[in-house]
C-alpha cells in the first residue's frame, strides 16, 4: 500500500463544505509564515502560567487554516489525475505491439505499390530493413552481454534468462517474481511470435 493516499471524494466534498466559500488557497508566503508560527509555538518559554503567546499564536493560525485546507483540496484534485492511471504492463505491451502493427502495415503498403503494376518496381531498400527492425533481428554482436527483452505474439514481454552456455536460451516472462524460465523456440510456437524490442544490462 502506498504511504500516500488521496481522500476519498465524499471526504473532499464534506471539507469543501465545512470551509465554506473559500476560493483562495494558502501560497508559498504564507506557509513560511505559518512555518515560522508553529516554530515559535514550539521553541519558546511556555511556563507555568497561562500562555497568552502560545494562545494568539494559535487564534491566528486557526482563522487561517481555511487557506490551507483549500490548498491541500486543491493539490488532491491535480494529483488524483495522476495516481493510480499508471499504465500496467500489459497496457504497455497493447500499445508497443499497435506501434509495432503500424510499421507493418507501412512496409507491407510500400511493398503493394511496387508489386501492384504488371512490371514490379524495385522494393524500396528501407523496407526490408524496417521489417529487421521491427522483428528485433539485428547482427550478433559476442560483446553485446546485456539481457534481450522480447514481445511474443499475445503481447507478454519476455527478458533472457539463460543461465550457462548450453546452446538453448531461455526466457522468463517478465513479472514478480521471475519464473525459473521457457525455451524460447516453446515460447515462439505457443504464442504465434516472438520478437525482440530492447536489451537491458
Amino acid at each position: 500500500m502506498s504511504a500516500f493516499e488521496l481522500l476519498p471524494p465524499e471526504d473532499r466534498a464534506a471539507l469543501a463544505e465545512l470551509i465554506g466559500d473559500t476560493t483562495r488557497s494558502a501560497g508559498p508566503d504564507f506557509l513560511l509564515r505559518l512555518g515560522h508560527t508553529v516554530k515559535d509555538c514550539r521553541t519558546h518559554d511556555h511556563g507555568a502560567s497561562e500562555d497568552l503567546f502560545c494562545g494568539n499564536l494559535h487564534g491566528w493560525m486557526g482563522e487561517r487554516m481555511a487557506l490551507v485546507v483549500r490548498r491541500l483540496l486543491d493539490a488532491e484534485a491535480e494529483l488524483e489525475k495522476y495516481i493510480s492511471r499508471e499504465p500496467t504492463v500489459a497496457e504497455e505491451m497493447q500499445h508497443l505491439r499497435r506501434c509495432l502493427n503500424s510499421v507493418y502495415d507501412l512496409c507491407d503498403k510500400a511493398r503493394w505499390d511496387a508489386e501492384r503494376w504488371e512490371n514490379s518496381l524495385p522494393l524500396p531498400e528501407w523496407v526490408k530493413a524496417v521489417e529487421q527492425a521491427a522483428d528485433g533481428e539485428r547482427p550478433d554482436d559476442p560483446s553485446d552481454t546485456r539481457r534481450r527483452i522480447y514481445i511474443d505474439g499475445k503481447g507478454q514481454a519476455w527478458i533472457d534468462a539463460t543461465e550457462g552456455d548450453n546452446g538453448e536460451q531461455y526466457l522468463a516472462q517478465i513479472e514478480w517474481p521471475l519464473d525459473d524460465g521457457e525455451l524460447i523456440d516453446t515460447i515462439r510456437e505457443r504464442t504465434g511470435g516472438l520478437r525482440e524490442i530492447g536489451r537491458t544490462r
